[in-house]
Formats: structure tokens, sequence, C-alpha cells
């Protein structure tokens, strides 16, 4: 056990990860009260039924399936709903969470099953993104035709054709600046995924000069719906999110965690 841990050890250095010695305060976790089971009957009856049914296929703890569902549910709703607290205090339901599990205990195939849902809605939406696609390239090209007439005839020329936009459920791997222009386009809200949560807290600021950004503030206010600006290199003008909607979901392995601590 101990030549494996030493393999793993070596393994996650080898990318870059600096593996802190735990074995020093395992008195601590000694002393740590189990986990309550995920409440999968707190959940719709839908849901309820697909945690279970997964659950017992997969061979997986309940919350490998729950916690991800969770996430998916919030963004779901997205910007549709907020619970109001009191005046002036609302809350969205974007969920910000994480399983935390040692490789090879089916984390991959318990996400797969919870996501399902979102994924499938987003191969259709980008099947009815393409066709749209087709019929702005044929407006277009109808468009050059007008205004080429409307050039000889001395008109003023029409207005061109507006391209589509695809609509979005989910994005992974994704900067700021990407995401921000999506959830523009998608004002209800997306769900972003994150195999390795690690990584993702890692690229944060890392095409910023001197890894110095906004870019763990941008996540902080758009997990409170708060307003955002995202300067654009493309573009002259910053894009303002006055609302913004993006539930996460991401896992990491246990001997990587204090990655995320960033030395603090």
């Amino acid at each position: 056990m101990r030549g494996a841990e030493r393999g793993f050890d070596e393994a996650y250095r080898g990318m870059g990860f600096d593996i802190t010695d735990i074995t020093d305060i395992t008195d601590v976790f000694k002393e740590l009260p189990y986990a309550s089971e995920f409440p999968v009957d707190a959940m719709p009856s839908a849901c309820r039924a697909l945690i279970r049914e997964a659950t017992a296929s997969i061979e997986c703890p309940s919350e490998f399936v729950g916690v991800p569902m969770l996430v998916v549910l919030g963004a779901a709703i997205g910007n549709s709903r907020t619970i109001k607290l009191k005046e002036g205090w609302e809350e969205g339901a974007a969920i910000y969470a994480a399983i935390i599990a040692d490789p090879g205990e089916k984390k991959t195939p318990a996400l797969k099953e919870a996501t399902k849902p979102v994924t499938k809605k987003q191969a259709e939406l980008r099947e009815t993104y393409r066709e749209k696609e087709d019929e702005f390239k044929r407006e277009l090209r109808e468009y050059e035709v007008d205004k080429k007439d409307a050039a000889k005839a001395g008109e003023p020329a029409p207005p061109p054709p507006e391209a589509p936009t695809m609509e979005r459920t989910v994005v992974e791997d994704t900067t700021v600046e990407a995401l921000a222009a999506v959830m523009d386009g998608t004002p209800r809200g997306v769900l972003a995924l994150r195999d390795e949560l690690a990584a993702w807290v890692k690229s944060m600021d890392q095409y910023k000069a001197g890894g110095k950004g906004a870019d763990r503030q941008f996540w902080l206010s758009a997990w409170s719906n708060g307003y955002v600006s995202v300067d654009r290199k493309s573009r002259g003008e910053p894009l303002i999110l006055s609302r913004p909607f993006v539930g996460v979901f991401g896992s990491i392995q246990p001997a990587i965690l204090p990655e995320l601590g960033g030395g603090r």
C-alpha cells in the first residue's frame, strides 16, 4: 500500500501538484464524524428513482449521483426563479459542489448519469443551431445579391441577416471571457462541469500578466448572481452581466485537496 501511495504521489508531482504529507494529522481525521447519507427522499420523485437505480447499477454511493444532480437541477432553474428572503435580499439556485474521492471510485459513470438530461439537451440545441446556421448562410447569400442590386439602383442596402447564436446548457473547459460570452447569450444560465477541480483552480488567472487577475472574483460574483464586468480583447467595450448564473460541479482526489488552499 505504501508503495502504491508513493507511486500516486510521484505521478501527481509530475503533473505539477504539491502533495502534502498528511500522515501526521490522521488522528484529527479519525475524530471527524461520518457524513450523513445523501437525503435521497428529499429529491423529486423522478430524481429519487434515478439516483437509486443508478447507484445500484454503478455500485457507488448515492451522493455520487445525487450531488451533481442537485447542481443540474439548480442550473435548470437558472435565473427563472429566485427566493426572496426579505426586502432587498434574493437568492438564486446556483450551486457550486464537488465530490471528493480517490481514483477508481466510479465518480465518472455516476456523473454521466446525473448529467444526461443537460448534455442531451445541449446536443438538441446544437442541431437546432446548425439548422439555423444553414438558413443564415442562405439568407446571407441572398443579402449580398440584394445589396449589389440596391447599389446599382442607387438605393439603400437592405439590412443584413442576423447570425444565429447557439444556446447553451453546459460548458466544460472554458475561460472567464468565453464563459461570459456564453452567459450573455444564455441569460437563463448554464452548468459548468469541471472534471478536475484542482486543475480548474490552478488555471485561474493563468492568462493574466504575473498570474494576477479577476478570475476568482468572477466566480464568486457569479455564484451569488452578482454584477460582473469582463474586459474582452476582441472588442473595445466590456461585457457586462447584470445577473450571471452558473452552477459548477467537479471532483477532486483527497491527496490533491490541499492544493485548493493555495498554501493558506
